[in-house]
């Protein structure tokens, strides 16, 4: 699954939802999500490549 990301709490969101299906029964196994961020705005990526495990907006 693709998911735009910029602050990623979508992504998060996403992940969450999954993680509660698998965990009521609906589905086996979480999908692999891939965050995709646009240039102008990546703050994930930017703390990622900072060594940062918190983002900035």
């Amino acid at each position: 699954m693709i998911v735009l990301a910029g602050g990623a709490s979508l992504a998060a969101a996403t992940w969450k939802g999954f993680t509660e299906l698998r965990s009521a029964g609906i589905i086996d196994k979480v999908p692999r999500i891939l965050i995709v961020q646009a240039e102008g705005c990546a703050p994930v990526v930017r703390a990622f490549g900072g060594g940062s495990d918190r983002t900035e907006r």
